[in-house]
């Protein structure tokens, strides 16, 4: 066999083993390990709008992260700067520290405040309008002015606030969860 050929050879069985390589990784990244994906466990399989699809994709993959990859961010460590004297280091490590308190707030947030607050007109009493005055303008104008129908107005107008309010704090969340989105790795 001459040199040419044994390059020739050499030359595609590098190519076959790039190929079969390249084509392996991709059948084990697309059917067993799916790094590439994240599971909205918070989330049903119906429509939502994005905004709220962005949020839970966020705060799923913090959730991943504390619980899978480093669950260290949960645990309160007094002594986390014992022995260390080098002034830079010393820095790196209370800003790693901090950065570590923040994802514990935000996680511990996202589990036990955002899935327990109560809209104000899952309190009150829905009425059945269907039942009350079907398409009878008349009639829903006197409910308007009842004592029931006021109710209901003001249940609907604090709705509105408290979905504000919930709207400023999820941004605020979200917020702080991107500038400690360099503090997500192990």
């Amino acid at each position: 066999m001459t040199f040419r050929e044994k390059v020739r050879w050499w030359w595609w069985d590098c190519w076959l083993r790039r190929k079969w390589d390249s084509i392996s990784a991709w059948v084990m990244n697309r059917f067993w390990y799916k790094w590439n994906r994240i599971h909205i466990k918070t989330l049903d399989e119906q429509w939502h709008d994005r905004d709220y699809v962005l949020m839970h994709a966020m705060f799923q993959i913090l959730v991943d992260f504390v619980e899978g990859e480093d669950p260290r961010v949960l645990v309160d460590d007094p002594n986390y700067l014992q022995g260390e004297t080098e002034p830079s280091t010393i820095a790196a490590i209370e800003r790693q520290e901090a950065n570590r308190k923040e994802l514990k707030a935000l996680y511990l947030w996202w589990k036990n405040v955002y899935p327990n607050r109560k809209d104000p007109i899952e309190t009150a009493d829905s009425p059945n309008f269907d039942d009350m005055w079907g398409n009878d303008a008349a009639k829903r104008k006197a409910w308007d002015e009842s004592e029931a129908g006021k109710k209901w107005h003001e249940a609907c107008q604090k709705s509105w606030e408290f979905d504000d309010l919930c709207d400023k704090e999820d941004t605020e969340m979200m917020i702080r969860l991107i500038k400690v989105r360099h503090s997500l790795w192990t």
